[in-house]
């Protein structure tokens, strides 16, 4: 592996974690898109749907890519976005996320206790 590898930073994203949400913002190009993941373009496949670069559950409505196209978004990505959420569910009510419906709670399997949060606010509260 090459040591001195060098990034560059494409763009910058602050993640919201209380109030309003930032404007839509849209990586890649809207007139010449190709999928980065499958490498098809728009005469192969479709981009009717918004890609969110980070999972709307995770908070994110306003980041979003033009370059993933449906196939790969819906038929891989989202198959293991799940998984991915219920592994950072303690970490979305710590950072008090604003998610899709309701706020995100963690229950241990088999038990009446939970940990919860309310967005927008500094409060976890664990029943």
């Amino acid at each position: 592996m090459e040591e001195n590898v060098k990034y560059k930073q494409i763009f910058q994203y602050t993640y919201p974690i209380s109030g309003e949400q930032p404007k839509k913002e849209f990586l890649g190009s809207a007139q010449n898109r190709q999928c980065i993941f499958c490498k098809r373009g728009k005469s192969e496949t479709s981009f009717k749907k918004d890609a969110h670069i980070e999972p709307a559950a995770l908070g994110n409505r306003s980041l979003f890519n033009y370059n993933e196209c449906d196939n790969c978004n819906e038929k891989i990505f989202s198959k293991y976005e799940n998984d991915l959420l219920n592994y950072l569910q303690l970490e979305r009510i710590l950072i008090r996320g604003k998610p899709r419906n309701g706020s995100p709670k963690y229950r241990p399997i088999n038990s009446k206790s939970f940990i919860t949060s309310t967005p927008g606010t500094n409060q976890v509260t664990f029943l």
